[in-house]
């Protein structure tokens, strides 16, 4: 596993388990967050990244439940989401 610095302070590589490849994407407390959320979904429908890489988006307990059912729609149908 490697933290980039953006969320927490850098650190050192630690080993990660056996697992799939994955994206997690995270907008923190969800509120403000949308822009970062739908990049991360169009990236994964138009791009390569769904054949190398699962994906999972968290939104935070301040997204609008009506916004959270907005991005499940944009994300129908694409490969490697949830």
């Amino acid at each position: 596993m490697h933290y980039t610095g953006y969320v927490v302070p850098a650190g050192p590589d630690r080993p990660v388990p056996e697992r799939a490849d994955l994206v997690l994407v995270s907008a923190g407390g969800g509120r403000g967050g949308m822009p970062v959320l739908r990049a991360a979904i169009a990236a994964q429908r138009t791009t390569d990244l769904a054949s190398a890489f699962g994906m999972r988006v968290v939104a935070g307990p301040r997204l609008d439940v009506r916004d959270w059912q907005a991005l499940v729609g944009e994300a129908e149908g694409c490969r490697g989401w949830s």
